[in-house]
């Protein structure tokens, strides 16, 4: 576990945003990628006598690099030592020290940089701005 310094953090953002977006990227590809992978199983194109069984053999080569780069990319964001909330929202905290206690720093995709903190427990609804944070 990491503890971060809200420009520590904030210093951070330019590489986790490069990270979710090209997770978002992957996934878009994956899905319907297995959602055909699926079908060709289905019509059997796992056999070797299969029309299909060339493009069923594609098809897993182009999944399992995908899948390969996605682990990759959720690697970085654990190497940072931030912690990944929800990869759909783009939301991820950082923990933080307000006194003695931790607390989160809360960043989301599509935010310049972080605005936000909650408590440990509190979670994305009880988001307070960041200037709350320095100013109590």
């Amino acid at each position: 576990m990491r503890v971060f310094t809200l420009e520590e953090a904030n210093h951070q953002i330019p590489a986790i945003r490069d990270a979710l977006l090209r997770i978002r990227d992957v996934v878009g590809e994956l899905v319907p990628m297995q959602d055909r992978l699926s079908v060709l199983m289905l019509i059997g194109a796992p056999s070797l006598e299969s029309p299909e069984h060339r493009e069923f053999i594609r098809l897993q080569g182009k999944i399992e690099k995908l899948a390969v780069e996605y682990n990759e990319r959720l690697g970085e964001l654990q190497e940072v030592g931030c912690l990944v909330k929800d990869l759909n929202h783009g939301l991820v905290d950082f923990y933080h020290r307000k006194g003695r206690r931790l607390v989160f720093l809360c960043w989301r995709l599509g935010e310049e940089q972080i605005e936000y903190w909650h408590e440990i427990d509190g979670g994305y609804a009880g988001r307070r701005p960041i200037r709350d944070l320095e100013n109590g």
